[in-house]
């Protein structure tokens, strides 16, 4: 954070502010702490005899500092969650992509497999066929009607 931009008067002030801020987050304080605090703050002014104005006007320029880093705070740590929200996500979306592809390679190789072993057949059968040779799953299924005409015994 750039103190000037912000309008602290040093960076030590700014140092002193975000310590007073994460020691509020840290301890906030109660009704009972806030009032004798507030008495606290009265009984001075009363104990001089007038209104120190001067000391007014810095701590409210402090305090109003003080909010103002708060907020600075908040918005970085929800700038950082949200940065890690969307790297979840990308993560999450590259897996996504990454499983898609798998499966379309799959897909197609399961395909590419499947048209080349029925081109294989194919081309076998020509080729056998040309030549006045039975394919090995011809002779198969010659057998195979061989063997149940044999067991119907048809005499």
């Amino acid at each position: 954070m750039n103190w000037e931009e912000l309008g602290f008067k040093s960076q030590k002030e700014l140092e002193e502010s975000i310590e007073r801020v994460k020691a509020a987050k840290a301890n906030p304080k109660n009704d009972l702490e806030l009032r004798a605090e507030n008495r606290a703050k009265f009984d001075s002014t009363s104990e001089n005899g007038g209104i120190d104005f001067k000391g007014l006007e810095e701590g409210a320029r402090l305090a109003e500092l003080d909010r103002v880093v708060a907020s600075k705070l908040y918005w970085e740590r929800e700038a950082e969650k949200q940065k890690a929200e969307q790297e979840e996500i990308s993560k999450l979306m590259g897996a996504v992509g990454d499983n898609i592809k798998a499966d379309d390679e799959a897909k197609a190789k399961r395909e590419f497999e499947k048209q080349k072993a029925k081109a294989d057949e194919e081309l076998q059968k020509q080729i056998y066929s040309k030549h006045n040779v039975k394919t090995e799953k011809e002779l198969e299924e010659a057998e195979t009607y061989k063997s149940l005409l044999n067991g119907l015994n048809l005499k």
